[in-house]
C-alpha cells in the first residue's frame, strides 16, 4: 500500500515537467520569426474620389450682427417760432417708425418722419418752391392727401393738403404768424402804392415820348417847309401841279368805277326781272325777234368795248411818251443852264421844276390811262356777261323752255341787286370826295413865304426842346417808382398753412429704428435729439488692406453663429475706401454685409463671416492638388485607379484652386465624379535594416 502514493507522485511530476516544456516551446521564437512578425505591410496606392462641387477662394473674418449704422439727428431752427424749444414727448428706443409717424414733440408741436433725399432746412409755406417742396408733395400723395400738381411749388392746394394731414394725425397745422400777417399787409399796401406810381410814371413816359415824337414830326415838317420856300415858286408850283394831276387821275378813276358799278347794277336788275318774268308762257315770234335784236346789240357792245380798250391803251402810251419826252428836254435845259459860264441857277431851277411837272403829268397820264383801261375792261366784262345772258334767253325762247325761278334764286338775285346798288352808292360818295379834293387845287391859295416858314421852324424847335425836358423828368420819375418793392410771393391770396423747419424730418429710406434717446421730456433742444438706424440687420467687420482690395460689393457671404446654430447667407454691401472708419482699427477696413433671413434676436451676436472672393460659375470636377502632375510636355494629368489593373493617365486642364482642391476638366479621356485618383504611390527603392 505504501508504493502507490510514490508512483502517483512520480507520474504527476512527469506530467508537470512535460506541460512546462510545451508552454516554454510555444513562447520562445527565433529572430527571423520576430523580424517577419514586426515588418510593415507591403506598400499600396493611395487614392481619393473625384468630387463635383463649387470652388471658391474666401476671406474669413469675424463680425457683429447689429441694426443698420446709427446716425444722430439734429432739428433745424424755424423762423416761425420764438423762445426756447422744450421736449414735451418722446418715442421709446427700439420703436420702428415709418412715413407719417411722429418721432417726438417739441413745445407741444409734432416732429413728423417723411421720406426724401433732401433734408429739411427751412420753413415751407405758400410761394416756396424747390426739391424739398417736391418731395413733400410726393409724401402727401403717398399718405393719401392730394396736394394738387406735384410740381415743387407750395401753393394753396399744397397748404390745404398739409392742413388735412395734420388734422388726421391729431394736430393743428401752423398758420401765419402775426408778424407775417403784418409784414405781408404792409408789403401789399406798399406794393400797390408802388404799382400805382409805376403805372403813372410809365404813362408819363409814354406821353412824354409821344409829345417828343409829335414835336419832332412838326420840326421835320417845318424844315421841309423852309426848304420848299427857299426853292422858290417854281418848285411850289411843280408840287401843286403834281398834286392836282393826281387828284384829276383819282376823279377819272372813280368816274370809271361809278360807270362800272352802274352797269353791274343794271345787269343785276335785268337778271332779277328775267327771273321774275320766267313764269310766263313761251316766247312769241315778235319776242324772239326782240331777243335776237338784244343779242346783236350786246355783241356790238362787246366789239365796241374791245375797240375802246385798244384805243385807250394807244392814247395812254402816246401821252406818256410825249410827257416823258418833254420832261427829258427840260432836264437837259436845266443841266445846260448849270454848265453855262456863269451858271444860271434860277433858270436851272425853273427848268428842273418844269421837268418835274412834266414827269408828274406823265405819271398822271399813266394812272389815268390805267384807270380808264380798268373801267373799259370792266365794261367789256359787263358787255360779255350781258351777251351771255341774252344769248341764253334767246336759246331758251327758241327751244320753248321756260323754267320758273325758285324762291332761292329770286332771293339770291334780289340780294345781288342790293349789293350792286350799295357799290353804286359807295362809288358815288368816293367820286364826290375826289371832286371836292380837286376843287381845292383849282382855287387860288396864298403862298406864306419864307418868313412864315422860318417862324414855324423856330416854334417847332422850341417844342422839341420842351418835349425832351419833359421826357427826362418822366424817366426820372419812372426810375424812382421802379425801386418800390414788388408784391410778396403769394400776393392776391391769403397766407395759408405752413410747415416749420423743425416739424419735419426727411430720410432717404424708411422705415427706421429709433436708437437710444438723446433727450428726455423737459430738456431744452440744443443739439442732437434722436439716434436712428435702419430697421434691417447688418453684419459688420474689419479686414486688412489686401483683403479689402479683393472683396467686391455684391460678393456672396456665409454667416455662421455656432453658439446659436444659425447659418445664413448674405452679400457685401459696403467696403470702406479708407482704413479706420466706423470705429475700426486704423490699419483695417470696415466692411458691411446684409444678411438674408436672420432673426432679429441675434442682434449683437458675434459671427464668422466667410466671404467669397473668386468662385466657379457652378459645380465643377475637383481633385486634391496632390493628384495633379505635370509631364515633360507641360500637360497636366491625373492618374485614375482602375479596378482591372494599374492607374491610367488622364490629361486635364486645371482651373481655380481653393482649399487644397483644384478644378480640372478632362482633355483626352473621360473623368467623372467618384473616380479614384492617385494622390500617393509606393516607393520604388528597397529599404535596408541594420
Amino acid at each position: 500500500m505504501s508504493r502507490l502514493p510514490v508512483l502517483a507522485g512520480l507520474l504527476g511530476g512527469v506530467v508537470a515537467i512535460a506541460g512546462a516544456g510545451y508552454l516554454a516551446g510555444t513562447r520562445v521564437q527565433s529572430a527571423a520569426e520576430t523580424a517577419a512578425r514586426t515588418s510593415p505591410p507591403p506598400p499600396s496606392v493611395i487614392t481619393v474620389p473625384v468630387e463635383r462641387r463649387v470652388l471658391s477662394t474666401e476671406v474669413i473674418t469675424r463680425g457683429t450682427v447689429q441694426f443698420g449704422a446709427a446716425r444722430e439727428v439734429t432739428l433745424p431752427s424755424s423762423s416761425l417760432k420764438a423762445g426756447s424749444r422744450i421736449v414735451t414727448a418722446t418715442t421709446p428706443s427700439g420703436t420702428e417708425v415709418k412715413e407719417g409717424d411722429v418721432a417726438l414733440a417739441i413745445s407741444g408741436r409734432p416732429v413728423f418722419i417723411l421720406q426724401g433725399a433732401q433734408p429739411a432746412y427751412r420753413d415751407l409755406g405758400p410761394g416756396t418752391s424747390g426739391a424739398d417742396v417736391l418731395q413733400l408733395e410726393a409724401a402727401l400723395v403717398r399718405l393719401g392727401f392730394d396736394p394738387g400738381p406735384v410740381d415743387g411749388l407750395y401753393d394753396e392746394a399744397t397748404g390745404k393738403a398739409v392742413e388735412r394731414w395734420y388734422a388726421s394725425a391729431g394736430w393743428s397745422a401752423q398758420g401765419p404768424s402775426l408778424e407775417q400777417i403784418a409784414a405781408w399787409r404792409a408789403a401789399e399796401t406798399d406794393s400797390r402804392q408802388g404799382g400805382s406810381e409805376r403805372l403813372d410814371a410809365e404813362e408819363s413816359v409814354r406821353a412824354a415820348r409821344a409829345a417828343l415824337d409829335g414835336a419832332a414830326a412838326k420840326l421835320r415838317l417845318a424844315e421841309l417847309a423852309v426848304k420848299s420856300a427857299q426853292s422858290g415858286d417854281a418848285a411850289a408850283r411843280a408840287t401843286k401841279t403834281r398834286e392836282r394831276l393826281a387828284a384829276e387821275a383819282d376823279v377819272a378813276r372813280l368816274e370809271g368805277a361809278l360807270t362800272v358799278a352802274l352797269a353791274e347794277a343794271r345787269a343785276a336788275e335785268l337778271l332779277l326781272n328775267e327771273a321774275r318774268d320766267g313764269r310766263g308762257a313761251p316766247a312769241t315770234a315778235s319776242e324772239l325777234a326782240v331777243l335776237e335784236a338784244e343779242v346783236g346789240h350786246a355783241a356790238s357792245l362787246v366789239t365796241l368795248s374791245k375797240t375802246e380798250i385798244d384805243t385807250a391803251r394807244a392814247t395812254a402810251r402816246e401821252n406818256y411818251l410825249a410827257a416823258t419826252t418833254e420832261a427829258a428836254a427840260k432836264r437837259r435845259i436845266a443841266a445846260e443852264a448849270l454848265r453855262a459860264k456863269p451858271p444860271d441857277k434860277a433858270a436851272s431851277d425853273n427848268a428842273r421844276a418844269e421837268a418835274d411837272a412834266a414827269q408828274a403829268r406823265a405819271d398822271a397820264v399813266t394812272r389815268t390811262g390805267a384807270a380808264d383801261e380798268a373801267v373799259k375792261l370792266r365794261a367789256l366784262d359787263a358787255a360779255e356777261a350781258q351777251l351771255a345772258v341774252v344769248r341764253a334767253r334767246l336759246a331758251d325762247a327758241r327751244s320753248g323752255r321756260v323754267r320758273p325761278a325758285s324762291p332761292g334764286e329770286l332771293a339770291g338775285k334780289t340780294a345781288a341787286v342790293a349789293a350792286a346798288n350799295r357799290l353804286v352808292a359807295t362809288a358815288t360818295n368816293d367820286l364826290s370826295t375826289a371832286r371836292a379834293a380837286l376843287v381845292t387845287f383849282l382855287t387860288p391859295s396864298a403862298f406864306n413865304g419864307l418868313s412864315v416858314a422860318g417862324i414855324e421852324l423856330d416854334a417847332a424847335r422850341l417844342d422839341v426842346q420842351s418835349a425832351r425836358i419833359g421826357l427826362q423828368i418822366a424817366d426820372r420819375r419812372a426810375l424812382l417808382a421802379a425801386g418800390r418793392p414788388p408784391l410778396p410771393a403769394g400776393a392776391g391770396a391769403p397766407i395759408g398753412f405752413q410747415i416749420p423747419a423743425d416739424e419735419i424730418l426727411f430720410f432717404p429710406a424708411l422705415p427706421l429704428r429709433l436708437g437710444a434717446a438723446r433727450v428726455r421730456v423737459g430738456d431744452r433742444v440744443e443739439g442732437p435729439v434722436l439716434t436712428v438706424s435702419t430697421s434691417s440687420l447688418v453684419a459688420s467687420g474689419a479686414v486688412n488692406a489686401a483683403d479689402a482690395k479683393a472683396i467686391r460689393v455684391g460678393a456672396a457671404v456665409r454667416i455662421d453663429l455656432a453658439d446659436l446654430g444659425v447659418t445664413a447667407d448674405g452679400s457685401v454691401t459696403l467696403v470702406a475706401e479708407s482704413p479706420g472708419t466706423q470705429g475700426v482699427d486704423s490699419q483695417r477696413f470696415y466692411i458691411e454685409i446684409t444678411p438674408a433671413g436672420v432673426p432679429a434676436s441675434i442682434a449683437g451676436a458675434s459671427v464668422v463671416l466667410t466671404i467669397a472672393i473668386t468662385s466657379t460659375a457652378g459645380e465643377v470636377l475637383a481633385v486634391p492638388v496632390a493628384a495633379l502632375s505635370v509631364g515633360a510636355d507641360g500637360v497636366s494629368r491625373v492618374h485614375v485607379q482602375s479596378a482591372a489593373g494599374g492607374p491610367r493617365a488622364v490629361a486635364v486642364r486645371p482651373g481655380l484652386a481653393a482649399r487644397g482642391l483644384v478644378e480640372v476638366a478632362p482633355i483626352s479621356a473621360t473623368l467623372s465624379a467618384g473616380d479614384l485618383v492617385v494622390v500617393g504611390a509606393p516607393p520604388t527603392e528597397k529599404r535596408t535594416s541594420k
